[in-house]
Order: structure tokens, then C-alpha cells, then sequence
């Protein structure tokens, strides 16, 4: 039997080690996908998935889109890309980048937001997600281990059509910890050059960070599942900061009139 279980465990890392190897080769090929690609198959399952109801939510949602606009003025965005913000009014605190430059934030994580300037940082990290083409080369990713797995086990659903236009898919999207990195560093050049500074721009992730520390928390922000907070992560923040010259201190602006509302006690 130890044979049998040794011959398994093998069997099992080469599947896993072959699975990861599909999955980086889809993601490197999407990045060489032409971005009208991604573009259309964003307007297929994601227009008009998101309305507004009222007129306190299109408020929030026109701001959100205002603040991320002057920030993407700030960032060496490919040729075609539009970042679209999209509020949710839930009390999930996480925000996300899907395809074509799509980008949702939750009401649960604007309640916490300090200032404009921790705001920022946040929809800056967001939109180096889509300047990346991060969730396009995940989904990528995806869709060829799902057709590999079509074609070898028989399953359904293994066109690329079907999988691509997946709604359900685009929000299970997770990137690697390098993407994670890069789009932090990106954010906060973004942020250094909107503001002249970087105050505030790491506030709302020592919060994050120091309540994943609490004991008794029975449910974590869903942002830690996307967005692991770290000291190595704040640390190289800090790091870019000085390497660059950016002060660490500066005049705070006030949230938005609109998102305030929110962020209020």
C-alpha cells in the first residue's frame, strides 16, 4: 500500500504542477490578446449589471468615477482602456478589478475610509489591476485549464465562448501576490503625483491589517482574500516612498460629499 500511495502522491503533484503550467501559459497569452478583445467580452457580461435606484447611490457612484478618472490621468494606461467604476450597495467590505477596466467598490469598505487621499489609494490600486491586465490574464488562465479539462474528461461547456461570458467567473477572479505588489507600487506613484505626497495612502491597509489581528473576529473583510495585508507589504510601501522622495506627511482632503455621507458615524 505505501507503494500505491507514493505512486498517487506522484501522480497527483504532476497533475497539479501540469495544471499550474496551463494555467500561467493562458494568463501569458491573454496579455498579447489585443485589449478590444477583452473589451467586448466586458461589455457582454458586464453592461448594465449595475444600477442605480436612487439617487443618493448614482451620487456615490459618480464620484467614485470622478476621483478614479484623475487618478488614471496619473497612470501609463494602454491605449483603449476606460476605467468604469461600478458602487455596490452592500455591506462586503472589498473593492475589485474585473476585465476591461471595470472596477467595483462596496458601501461596506467606503464606511471605513478616513480620507480622499486612503481612497485613493485604493481605486489607484485598482486601476494598475486593469493597467496590468491582471484579471484578464487570471481569466485567461482559467479559460484554458477549463477547456483542457473539457476536452480531456468529456465535461460541458468547454467552448470559449461559454466560459469567457461567465458572469459568475469575472468576480472569483484572484491575482498572484507579484501582481498584488506591482499594483501597489503603481498606486502609490499615481497617488504621490495627484497629491505630492502619499499621507494616508497605507491607512486603510494598517486597519485591515490590525483588525485580521483581532481575536474573536468570526468573519474577516472578504478584502483579505484578494488583498492579503501584510507588514511586508506596508514595509515596501514605505521603501518606495523614500527611494523616491515622496513625504510621507501632507494636507488630508476630505472624502467627497456623497461617499462622506457614508464614512459618517
Amino acid at each position: 500500500f505505501a507503494d500505491f500511495f507514493i505512486l498517487m502522491g506522484g501522480v497527483l503533484a504532476l497533475l497539479a504542477f501540469l495544471a499550474l503550467g496551463l494555467y500561467l501559459l493562458g494568463g501569458s497569452l491573454a496579455r498579447y490578446m489585443p485589449l478590444s478583445w477583452e473589451n467586448a467580452i466586458a461589455r457582454t457580461a458586464l453592461e448594465d449589471r449595475v444600477t442605480y435606484d436612487d439617487a443618493a447611490s448614482a451620487a456615490v457612484a459618480l464620484e467614485l468615477q470622478e476621483l478614479a478618472d484623475r487618478l488614471a490621468a496619473k497612470m501609463d494606461l494602454p491605449d483603449g482602456l476606460q476605467v468604469t467604476l461600478h458602487y455596490l450597495d452592500g455591506d462586503t467590505v472589498n473593492a475589485f478589478a474585473t476585465i476591461g477596466g471595470h472596477l467595483f467598490v462596496y458601501r461596506g469598505l467606503l464606511e471605513r475610509m478616513p480620507s480622499e487621499n486612503a481612497l485613493a489609494m485604493v481605486l489607484a490600486h485598482e486601476i494598475a489591476h486593469a493597467q496590468y491586465r491582471d484579471a484578464w490574464a487570471a481569466l485567461g488562465g482559467t479559460a484554458i485549464l477549463r477547456l483542457v479539462m473539457a476536452a480531456v474528461l468529456g465535461g460541458t461547456g468547454g467552448s470559449l465562448a461559454s466560459i469567457l461570458e461567465q458572469p459568475g467567473l469575472l468576480v472569483q477572479l484572484s491575482f498572484s501576490r507579484e501582481a498584488e505588489r506591482r499594483a501597489d507600487s503603481a498606486a502609490l506613484a499615481a497617488v504621490a503625483a495627484h497629491y505630492g505626497h502619499v499621507a494616508d495612502a497605507g491607512r486603510l491597509f494598517e486597519y485591515l491589517r490590525d483588525e485580521s489581528g483581532r481575536t474573536g473576529l468570526s468573519q474577516p473583510p472578504v478584502i483579505f482574500a484578494t488583498h492579503p495585508i501584510s507588514d511586508d507589504r506596508l514595509a515596501a510601501l514605505a521603501a518606495q516612498a523614500r527611494a523616491n522622495g515622496w513625504p510621507v506627511e501632507g494636507p488630508l482632503r476630505p472624502l467627497p460629499p456623497a461617499i462622506a455621507k457614508l464614512a459618517a458615524p
